[in-house]
């Protein structure tokens, strides 16, 4: 009989624990695209330091307190992460909509329109250009022009981050589209570029012709 101090009783109980914090959040990711934001914090807050994914999982957590309503608490925790100052992709946007829900607008436009500059450099792949998309986008609503960032979610190509998704998603809601929105997700689902999708090089000059 295996006791709590059985090297394979230990093992059995670490992968047990493993399987509860995927299954929670895979739960959570679940909640996060389907809008319940303050569910998916429940989940993920108490497993933050308990498995791996760092810098993704605590990208996740800024989306969900960002679009809960708490731009500051989501902020606060992107600046305070190790991986702040490097590279992160999740976090260049992220960073950027937050300020623009605090209101600073510069700031705002700063973070988002470096990362459409370097997705238009076509130095980085993985996912910069749909960020990059994601946050012109919330530029584009924010400026007033609906239509325009209408057109950039809904000719999107591959999101390939949960963080992104959920962000792409909750525009698509302000701006009333989100519909429209699943449904060229479906129709687009496998292909690596829709016919219509745009380039940040596109949309930065667009972007640079109305806010000269």
């Amino acid at each position: 009989m295996l006791t709590e101090t059985d090297p394979q009783a230990a093992a059995h109980i670490a992968k047990r624990l493993t399987l509860t914090i995927h299954k929670k959040r895979a739960l959570a990711d679940m909640r996060l695209l389907a809008g319940d934001y303050d569910g998916a914090l429940d989940l993920m807050v108490p497993t933050r330091r308990g498995f791996g994914f760092g810098y993704l999982l605590d990208a996740r957590i800024a989306a969900a307190l960002l679009m809960s309503g708490d731009p500051s608490a989501a902020l606060e925790l992107i600046e305070n992460h190790p991986d702040a100052d490097i590279s992160v992709r999740p976090f260049a946007v992220l960073r950027g909509l937050c300020h623009l829900e605090l209101g600073h607008r510069a700031a705002a436009e700063a973070e988002i329109l470096a990362e459409a500059r370097l997705g238009a450099s076509g130095r980085l792949q993985h996912g910069v250009d749909a960020a990059a998309l994601i946050g012109m986008a919330a530029l584009a609503h924010d400026a007033g022009d609906d239509d325009w960032a209408a057109d950039i979610l809904l000719n999107l190509g591959p999101v390939f981050l949960i963080a992104h998704q959920t962000l792409a998603r909750w525009i698509a809601r302000r701006i009333g589209v989100l519909d429209q929105y699943h449904q060229t997700r479906v129709e687009n689902f496998g292909k690596t570029l829709p016919s219509a999708a745009p380039h940040p090089r596109q949309v930065l000059a667009r972007w640079d012709e109305t806010h000269a």
